[in-house]
């Protein structure tokens, strides 16, 4: 925590990603965020199902990634039903390391205008990609489909490019990010004021 914010960093998307996740984003908002920095610089992406369960925490229905495959067959991957924070403003930090299911999640939630995107312009790394194993202990590594977000904008050798291009590093973009969070939360709490005549 930071103040009011919740700061909270993926590293990659493994089998326990989700898992980790709704242990620490619980814990945040029981410890009373109103805000939340979703922090997925460096992160070179991992399962596509663990970054449909991250997405599925902050959207409350539509597609998260669409799949496309080599013959043009498309598969939405849909919002799971049971996200934690789906009210909870939020701001999300890419950069040129952010890759494959990181700019997945990053894809749903700017695609689905549930956050905005901060930082440098993503990886591009959008493939869906068999191996196979040879005799000789090398591998080929053959793309059999490709992701696109959910407003159908290609990822691979493409990339996200942020809503707020920023050469801001390390903590400073964390910084901004607060600053950025504490204003929406400020604008929210406003009261409305009505003229009577």
């Amino acid at each position: 925590m930071r103040g009011n914010i919740a700061y909270i960093k993926i590293q990659q998307f493994v089998q326990s990603t989700n898992d980790d996740f709704k242990k620490v984003l619980q814990d945040d908002l029981n410890k009373g965020a109103k805000g939340i920095i979703l922090d997925l610089r460096n992160n070179p992406g991992g399962l596509l199902n663990q970054a449909v369960d991250i997405a599925s925490h902050f959207l409350l229905r539509g597609i998260v990634v669409k799949v496309i495959d080599s013959e043009g067959n498309e598969r939405p991957y849909m919002v799971k039903q049971g996200g934690m924070a789906k009210d909870v403003p939020l701001i999300v930090l890419v950069n040129e390391g952010s890759a494959s299911a990181s700019e997945i999640v990053a894809g749903a939630l700017q695609g689905n205008e549930r956050a905005k995107l901060a930082g440098a312009k993503t990886f591009g790394k959008g493939s869906v990609q068999l191996i196979r194993k040879m005799d000789d202990g090398s591998a080929i590594h053959v793309t059999v489909a490709k992701f696109f977000t959910p407003t159908g904008k290609p990822i691979n050798d493409v990339g996200l490019t942020p809503d707020f291009p920023l050469t801001l590093k390390d903590d400073e973009l964390v910084k901004w990010a607060e600053d950025y969070l504490n204003k929406q939360i400020s604008d929210r709490a406003e009261p409305i004021v009505t003229m009577a005549y």
